[in-house]
């Protein structure tokens, strides 16, 4: 899946910075997503636990197996689509969140569209910020 719209970076963009570095990662269930570490947490999946019989019925105890995601670096070339293929994601969860995770995919969206703006990958020409330029 690419971005929902085809955007290119600003022209005035290109003297921003490049991007932070984003990899392209495989879940061990082989599901890919785009991740902003090359070691993310891994997963506890659970396994059957049996009971001395033999039986799952008696089994007394849960357990789990740590499961752990691969990542590669996404090539220079690819960083501006990549960065926005992530954004669009980050739309698309914030869409459809439910009231209790709204605020917090509110937040990645906003941080992934922050790191875009301030990067040559920019789809908008970068505004000088007053602040800075205060004696």
């Amino acid at each position: 899946r690419g971005p929902a719209l085809k955007r290119a970076p600003a022209p005035e963009a290109a003297a921003l910075p490049a991007p932070p570095a984003l990899f392209q990662c495989r879940t061990w269930e082989n599901k890919d997503y785009l991740g902003e570490t090359a070691t993310p947490e891994p997963t506890c999946v659970a396994l059957q636990v049996t009971g001395i019989d033999g039986s799952a019925a008696l089994g007394m105890g849960s357990a789990c197996e740590m499961k752990y995601d691969t990542c590669t670096l996404v090539q220079t070339d690819q960083a501006c689509a990549s960065w926005y293929r992530h954004l669009d994601d980050a739309e698309f969860k914030l869409k459809y969140a439910r009231d209790e995770n709204r605020r917090e995919r509110q937040f990645a969206f906003d941080a992934i569209d922050r790191k875009i703006k301030a990067s040559h990958c920019s789809t908008v020409a970068p505004v000088d910020d007053p602040a800075k330029s205060k004696p």
